[in-house]
């Protein structure tokens, strides 16, 4: 499975560990108070998101965890 892909990783046989990893990381994001909802300004873009995936890994190569992170695609700004 390729970890950086939302599809893979839900319809994979890890689905319930990715799914826990996003809920964990939205939990976080919460707690911390990391946004706040407003109407978007007129005339701007609005910058999406998007889940990006990654396996954690022991030196030995044995999966510590699975990791889920939100981030800002930047790449869209203007």
């Amino acid at each position: 499975m390729n970890d950086n892909n939302q599809v893979g990783a839900f319809n994979g046989e890890y689905s319930n560990e990715w799914k826990n990893a996003m809920q964990s990381e939205y939990n976080s994001l919460l707690a911390n108070n990391t946004w706040e909802l407003v109407p978007p300004p007129e005339n701007k873009n609005v910058i999406g998101s998007k889940w990006v995936y990654k396996v954690k890994r022991n030196a030995d190569g044995s999966v510590e965890r699975f990791k889920g992170r939100l981030v800002a695609q930047g790449y869209a700004q203007s």
